[in-house]
């Protein structure tokens, strides 16, 4: 997983980091965004797995959108869920679910949730370290090639 982190929102270059909280993913900017869709002639990279109240939200220029589909996650907020319906021409549409008081599934869950990836260890820290590496090197290879 990545994260567009908003502390690099202001920096012209790529910049990519160490996700200290997780672990498991990198930080990067708005500018590496712009750079790894044109490298990769990309319209659009889409992520997931964080609440977002709206149920999405479009960052770096509208080239990085995040998308939760999960409206009153864990019944404990209320946020509205998204999904993204994408046709075979790359036209896309966001679907957005209302955040509606139900009464659950059959099993309703009193526990809280704890995701692996929440859970930061040494072997999702190598892991982070070397995604993160080879961002780097990629990006470097890009900007020192012939045009």
């Amino acid at each position: 997983m990545f994260c567009l982190e908003n502390n690099h929102i202001y920096i012209r270059t790529p910049q990519w980091g160490k996700n200290l909280v997780r672990g498991l993913s990198c930080t990067f900017n708005p500018a590496a965004v712009t750079e790894t869709v044109e490298r990769r002639k990309l319209k659009l990279i889409i992520r997931a797995h964080q609440m977002i109240p709206d149920g999405f939200k479009f960052a770096a220029n509208k080239q990085h959108l995040t998308i939760f589909s999960a409206p009153r996650y864990m019944n404990e907020t209320d946020n509205r869920g998204a999904i993204v319906r994408i046709q075979a021409n790359g036209d896309f549409g966001i679907i957005v679910m209302k955040n509606t008081k139900g009464e659950g599934g059959k099993y309703p869950l009193n526990d809280e949730l704890t995701r692996a990836d929440d859970l930061p260890n040494e072997s999702a820290k190598k892991k982070s370290d070397s995604a993160v590496n080879a961002m780097k090197l990629s990006s470097s290879k890009t900007k020192n090639s012939p045009k």
